[in-house]
């Protein structure tokens, strides 16, 4: 019986990580941490999740492809209980669709791979072609030594699955998944290229690189075999064993200083490893040029949505503020103010034309001038304000027998007073006739003939 995954730690060293990352994560985005004696697969901590390095091998490329996700999810697994050799298969199907230009399906998949574990092995699963179905040659060899080899990856993009261990569903998975139409037409496809694929050819690294699963490596070569000759050579020969190793660096590469290295550019005759790697740094400046450019323009298709946004908001509050004038025009509380501003201004103007009147004819008595004198009973709605007025002033009121003779007296101080002025030099000449309107018209005498 087999050591299960909670009882396995990692055996990579410092110096393996980093070369993990040099060889397979030249690019930003992602970074490797080697792991501690007690961690273990099953419990990466927040943030993080734990990878083999033969995953890599394998042909498992960061970041994931939108399949591998789906397919995580179909069979509710994390990629660590996947097994390298499950990974090899996923990627060479994977591989296969893109290459000619089909449609992937985890239905197709499903159709094409059973779901196994090993009592024996712990709880790690394996995918196996379903008899009588094959879809490529030179099914993977036993790896010996793979569950020993893991690293923390972190990135600040999600990961798009849950990296918790939980307990896989291989009965329902592996039930023979009915094909829709459009799903049997990629199994039509997938059918007709032959049996003649090899496994190996579509997870080498030109393959990876042809239909988009990774990326030209901008690997620093000379810096990789200086760092660790050793260790790059262990790493160069398990690459060679799938087809994806780099160049050869020439065999000085391992002696040569940087002094040197400064000394052939100043001469003109860059040696050919750092020809590669200013090539390769060159398309990773490329890459990332097209990525940034790309940011722009998706930034400048969210800077127009929020604007639409922003104008179609504006609209409406203008014309939620002209609904709401509207609806206070209608209502009682503003016919209420609209009445009571009117009888404000009415009592203003009658005051100001007391005033000028006092100004005009200093002589006449302004008593005989009350709001509201002249108007009848029942002629009429009663004004409050004229009322309140009336009701201060009412004892001073004169009676309708004096009202003849307030405005024979009326008149004829304003004549004194024009006669005075006129004689002065100083105000012009009023009308007597509009002082007698006026009299007429507030007191509601008949004019003095």
């Amino acid at each position: 019986m087999g050591c299960g995954p909670d009882e396995v730690g990692s055996t990579m060293s410092g110096e393996e990580v980093e070369m993990a990352e040099e060889w397979f994560f030249p690019r930003r985005g992602f970074h490797l941490e080697p792991v501690g004696s007690e961690d273990r697969i099953t419990r990466p901590p927040p943030g993080r999740i734990r990878v083999y390095l033969e995953t890599l091998w394998a042909g498992l490329r960061f970041p994931l492809h939108g399949f591998v996700n789906e397919l995580l999810a179909a069979y509710q697994v994390v990629l660590t209980q996947l097994a390298p050799n499950a990974w090899r298969m996923i990627v060479g199907f994977l591989s296969l669709c893109l290459a000619h230009g089909v449609p992937t399906s985890v239905n197709v998949f499903r159709w094409y791979f059973l779901l196994k574990s090993n009592p024996g092995d712990g709880e790690w699963l394996y995918l196996a072609l379903r008899g009588g179905r094959p879809l490529f040659q030179g099914a993977p060899t036993s790896i010996h030594g793979w569950k020993e080899k893991f690293f923390f990856l972190f990135s600040e993009r999600t990961w798009g699955f849950d990296p918790r261990w939980e307990q896989a569903r291989i009965k329902t998975t592996n039930k023979l998944p009915n094909l829709s139409k459009g799903e049997q037409k990629i199994l039509d496809a997938l059918s007709g290229l032959g049996e003649n694929i090899l496994l190996n050819d579509l997870v080498s690294e030109d393959a990876l690189v042809n239909v988009g699963l990774s990326s030209v490596r901008p690997q620093d070569v000379p810096k990789m075999v200086m760092k660790n000759a050793a260790l790059y050579a262990r790493f160069r020969k398990r690459a060679a064993e799938i087809g994806g190793a780099p160049p050869e660096p020439r065999k000085k590469a391992r002696t040569v200083s940087s002094a040197g290295v400064e000394a052939s550019i100043a001469q003109g005759r860059p040696s050919r490893s750092e020809v590669r790697a200013a090539e390769a740094h060159l398309a990773e400046a490329h890459s990332a040029l097209a990525v940034r450019e790309q940011e722009v323009k998706v930034a400048q298709l969210k800077v127009k949505e929020l604007e639409a946004r922003v104008e179609r908001a504006q609209e409406e509050a203008r014309h939620a503020a002209q609904h709401g004038v509207r609806l206070f025009r209608e209502s009682e509380e503003f016919r209420d103010l609209l009445e009571e501003e009117t009888v404000d201004g009415l009592i203003r103007g009658f005051e100001d034309f007391r005033n000028q009147l006092r100004r005009l004819c200093p002589e006449f008595d302004l008593n005989l001038l009350q709001l509201g004198a002249g108007v009848k009973e029942g002629d009429g709605s009663e004004d409050p304000a004229g009322a309140e007025v009336q009701a201060t002033e009412e004892d001073e009121v004169p009676t309708e027998g004096d009202l003849e003779g307030a405005s024979d007296a009326a008149l004829r101080a304003a004549g004194e007073t024009q006669a005075e002025t006129s004689a002065a030099g100083g105000l012009e000449r009023a009308p007597i006739e509009y002082a007698e309107m006026i009299a007429v018209d507030d007191l509601g005498v008949a004019p003095a003939s």
